[in-house]
């Protein structure tokens, strides 16, 4: 979807509490996913 738009983009998996951190800290994105879902 993204690269139609010309946008290059890396997926990143992290653990939650370093996604988090990073989100506070505002590091190293431009765009970023917080969200949760069981699975269930």
């Amino acid at each position: 979807m993204w690269k139609a738009l010309g946008v290059a983009t890396e997926l990143v998996n992290t653990e939650v509490k370093v996604h988090y951190d990073d989100l506070q800290r505002n590091t190293g994105f431009d765009i970023a996913r917080a969200g949760w879902w069981s699975g269930a």
